[in-house]
């Protein structure tokens, strides 16, 4: 085995995640629905796209930090679910949803 500094968004990450991981189990979950709720159901566009954009960062932050360890299948879901959170905000941010 090779000993692999970790990254610098590794690094960066470490209190956020020591902080959500103190936290009870359904607090993250419950926070990340309310987010997607948000963005879904707001009436204003603009501020329900803002939501999803904040809901795409973090499905990305979380994506970059476990990358290394997921399987192909694993990735490709990640990625075609994140696409789809991207292809949703800008179209509330265009107001064609």
């Amino acid at each position: 085995m090779s000993n692999q500094q970790p990254s610098r968004l590794a690094q960066w990450s470490a209190p956020i995640l020591l902080f959500i991981h103190g936290l009870p189990r359904f607090v993250f979950p419950v926070f990340t629905l309310a987010i997607l709720l948000a963005g879904l159901f707001i009436g204003d566009g603009r501020i329900g796209a803002i939501f999803l954009v904040a809901l795409g960062l973090i499905l990305w932050w979380l994506l970059a930090l476990s990358w290394r360890l997921l399987t192909p299948t694993a990735k490709a879901m990640r990625v075609i679910l994140l696409g789809v959170v991207a292809a949703y905000a800008l179209g509330r941010f265009t107001g064609r949803y």
